[in-house]
């Protein structure tokens, strides 16, 4: 202790030199003022905190700083939250659309169908293809139907004397995305 009451002293002035007895010295080593050095940083784990370890160099008292909760935690908040999803996906029930018998209109076809019950709006497909493959030559596109109460539309700019094959599927959102139900059974027309 000889050591450290000649730097620090002690609170009640006891110098080490003059001290009787024990008693003494470790009444005065509890009154120092500690001085922390950096000792390891322990990483957090499933269920324990993780910190930087510090010790007093006099006493070897220890001091954590900078702790991290639990990796326990997050991963409990995450799988509930992707369970919490799964569980809204499975929800989402629509049925298919049945879809009405198509009308040729110069340049055009009117596309109507039965409203299906929950669905928050509809997308058609078309073209020139019966598989609906992509590419320009087949002229496949999507229109979106941004309404759930609405039950026909009419597509415009088609090719004349072309057959266009045409299914239309209902979808709701969830959680700010759409989420889709089945395809409609294909149905044709020529446009006048």
């Amino acid at each position: 202790y000889k050591e450290y009451f000649s730097k620090y002293g002690s609170k009640d002035g006891v110098d080490m030199i003059t001290m009787p007895n024990n008693d003494v010295v470790l009444r005065a080593v509890l009154k120092h003022k500690h001085d922390y050095e950096f000792v390891k940083t322990v990483t957090p784990t499933a269920t324990e905190k993780g910190y930087d370890l510090y010790k007093c160099k006099y006493c070897s008292e220890e001091l954590k700083k900078n702790e991290k909760a639990p990796l326990g935690n997050v991963n409990s908040d995450s799988k509930t939250t992707n369970k919490n999803n799964k569980t809204n996906q499975k929800k989402v029930s629509l049925k298919r659309v049945k879809l009405h018998k198509l009308k040729a209109k110069k340049k055009g076809i009117k596309v109507s169908w039965k409203k299906v019950s929950g669905a928050d709006g509809y997308q058609i497909q078309y073209s020139l293809n019966n598989k609906f493959k992509k590419g320009k030559k087949f002229g496949t596109k999507k229109v979106l139907v941004k309404n759930g109460k609405t039950i026909k539309k009419v597509l415009k700019k088609l090719k004349s004397k072309k057959i266009y094959f045409v299914r239309i599927r209902a979808y709701k959102i969830v959680n700010g995305k759409k989420k889709f139900g089945p395809w409609s059974k294909n149905k044709k027309a020529k446009v006048k």
